[in-house]
């Protein structure tokens, strides 16, 4: 399957603030891999991008990092067999707090929303290919190499006010031919309602 799914970060007054992300599930509905759009910065010392939790300094940019079991390396989807980068939400995190792999507590929580190949209706080449249409939108969009200094992303609001990670949500579910979320699936959202690069 290819969701969109939920990471409730802060509830402020019976108010929600989700992150939403884009996950991919094997035919058990175990995660294989998730794309995220995270706050970034450069590490000088290890050559390399690296997500923080939240962006607030200038120098901080939006990036899209593909984590999991799959991984984009040199303009191809490829099997990595580890969570790498950006895996804050993998495995998924639960309604009960605990941390689930099996994306099945989250769905018959709510905070999943399926967009395509429920029940095994996408094959694995089905699935390479939406990552890679998703990747190479990710690519034009600046969050190429993770070690490339150059590939920066786009520039990340103070604190998430504006195009954020919630507008990598949106576009890349665009960009992959997927249809638009229901209104009535989770909570506040900031920055879901932007499409980047448009």
């Amino acid at each position: 399957m290819v969701c969109e799914a939920i990471f409730r970060l802060v509830a402020v007054r019976g108010l929600a603030i989700d992150h939403r992300m884009l996950v991919v599930t094997a035919p058990d509905r175990r995660v294989a891999a998730q794309i995220n759009g995270l706050a970034s910065e450069w590490d000088k010392g290890a050559g390399l991008w690296r997500p923080v939790p939240i962006g607030y300094d200038q120098a901080h940019r939006l990036r899209i990092y593909l984590t999991g079991c799959w991984a984009w390396h040199k303009g191809a989807v490829v099997w990595a067999g580890k969570a790498e980068a950006g895996a804050f939400y993998l495995p998924v995190l639960g309604t009960d707090g605990a941390l689930h792999a099996d994306l099945t507590p989250a769905l018959q929580a709510g905070l999943v929303d399926v967009a395509a190949g429920l029940d095994g209706q996408l094959t694995g080449h089905d699935i390479e290919a939406l990552l890679i249409r998703a990747m190479t939108k990710a690519a034009a969009l600046g969050s190429g190499d993770r070690t490339d200094a150059s590939a920066k992303g786009l520039p990340y609001p103070a604190y998430g006010l504006g195009p954020n990670s919630n507008s990598v949500a949106a576009t890349l579910r665009g960009t992959m031919g997927l249809p638009v979320a229901p209104k009535r699936f989770g909570g506040w959202a900031p920055g879901y309602g932007t499409k980047l690069g448009q």
